[in-house]
């Protein structure tokens, strides 16, 4: 979308004389040069994105998202089912764990960190492994043409280094099921699958194709109870929700709250949609 910016509406100020920008021009400042570019005429030299300047780049996807926050923050909605803001905050998986926690929800043991040692230190207190994932959405390179989704993944002490950036591990939990659990207001639709074998990997996404492995299911009042809470707490009406069921009780893994579910409709035959359409079309 970055290379269209000159098609999108004009900014106005509401305050006083109207002063219009044009959004397809900005000015940026690098610490060895100063950078004057034009976003139509400069992005759209290479049809690469991979070759267009990284610090240009860069720049461009956080001015274009300054600019939506702005946009967002004037459109005046009467209802939300999940509003953009709240999105944005429940995307944060510090955020999830400690609301899932206060919920009563057990949570894996979880560290942040950018050192090795502390990493390492932390694989040798966890002898069913360590596993690893993004603190907020797991997709990356979105300046490229091509974009990588960061499944959550087994960690092994050769593969530990120091990094530029935090990353979230979380003590793998030895466990008999896992559950995708879709909520729709006040309607849970919970499916699980068997742990064993290859669908007890470090991320069940990773095996979604394989519908077979998924079974629909009911959970337990309390557990409900903790679903509805977590919600509330996060201001979400819709989810997808990951748990564990172990032998010591339910896991709290992450909540998507931007979650797909037609590929769980249609391998189970449970009606989401229709239930997603009578949410939003209530009062």
């Amino acid at each position: 979308m970055l290379d269209k910016l000159p098609t999108l509406p004009t900014w106005r100020s509401s305050a006083g004389p109207l002063e219009e920008f044009d959004i397809g021009y900005s000015r940026a400042y690098r610490s060895d040069r100063p950078v004057n570019y034009h976003f139509d005429q400069t992005l759209r030299q290479s049809e690469s994105w991979g070759l267009v300047d990284v610090h240009i780049r860069r720049y461009a996807a956080e001015q274009v998202d300054t600019l939506f926050w702005a946009l967002m923050a004037r459109y005046r909605v009467a209802r939300w089912v999940n509003s953009p803001w709240s999105v944005r905050a429940a995307e944060n998986k510090l955020s999830q764990v400690d609301a899932a926690a206060s919920c009563g929800f057990a949570v894996p043991q979880t560290l942040v960190s950018s050192r090795r040692d502390e990493v390492l230190s932390f694989m040798s207190g966890h002898r069913n492994g360590v596993v690893s994932k993004s603190l907020d959405s797991p997709i990356t390179n979105p300046g490229e043409e091509v974009t990588r989704f960061q499944y959550t993944s087994p960690v092994d002490s050769a593969s530990v280094q120091d990094t530029r950036f935090p990353r979230l591990y979380q003590e793998k939990v030895a466990h008999q099921e896992e559950f995708r659990v879709t909520v729709v207001g006040r309607q849970i639709f919970a499916a699980k699958v068997d742990a064993s074998g290859d669908a007890g990997s470090a991320d069940w996404r990773i095996l979604a194709d394989n519908h077979a492995a998924f079974e629909a299911t009911l959970l337990s009042d309390a557990v409900r109870a903790q679903i509805f809470d977590l919600m509330d707490r996060l201001d979400l009406q819709v989810g997808g929700i990951d748990l564990l069921h172990a032998g010591d009780g339910i896991y709290f893994l992450e909540v998507n709250p931007s979650c797909a579910f037609l590929w769980l409709e249609r391998s189970l035959e449970i009606e989401i949609s229709s239930a997603v359409i009578r949410l939003l079309l209530s009062s």
